[in-house]
């Protein structure tokens, strides 16, 4: 939890600096900086307050929702539409289908795209005998210490979905029966 609070916090600090110095230089290059650095920290702080908001929905109330027939495609576009991840793209191809909450599996495709970092991602669909599966590619390895929040959200929404979550260096997987 120290961690995702000091994340958070670190954010707030950069748009709290860059606000005050915007706001009383009047140095053009400064405040296309300011500019750069506040618009990144707000993704960060939006990315850590959904964590936590999704963490403690989770644990207060677990979705509750049947499973249906999905396009395990079209839930990972709406991830990344959802998302504030800007370079994270859904490779094209033919639908898969899974069977799993709608809900449930887009918010567990934006936590893996959360856990993946800002940098450019691909999310691609498969479908492996009998299961459905999203693979996000990170630009580096993720990582995945215990104070991975993301993670931890992913993998617990996976989990009510009758699947998985499995992270080996730069790919995250996310698993999920078929109809």
């Amino acid at each position: 939890m120290s961690r995702v609070t000091h994340r958070l916090r670190a954010s707030l600090a950069v748009i709290a600096g860059y606000s005050e110095i915007a706001f009383t230089r009047d140095d053009p290059a400064l405040r296309a900086e300011a500019k750069h650095a506040v618009s990144a920290a707000v993704a960060q702080l939006t990315d850590g307050l959904d964590d936590v908001m999704l963490a403690l929905e989770l644990a207060w109330e677990p979705p509750s929702s049947a499973p249906a027939e999905i396009d395990l495609r079209e839930a990972a576009e709406a991830a990344v539409r959802r998302g504030t991840n800007r370079a994270a793209t859904v490779a094209p191809g033919e639908p898969v289908w899974a069977l799993a909450d709608h809900e449930s599996v887009v918010r567990a495709l934006q936590a893996l795209l959360r856990a993946v970092g800002a940098g450019p991602a691909v999310v691609t669909i498969d479908s492996l005998e009998g299961r459905a599966l999203a693979a996000v590619e990170a630009p580096e390895a993720v990582a995945t210490d215990d104070e991975a929040l993301s993670l931890r959200n992913a993998l617990r929404l996976a989990e009510f979905q009758r699947g998985a979550v499995r992270v080996e260096a730069t790919r995250l997987e996310l698993e999920l029966p078929s109809p």
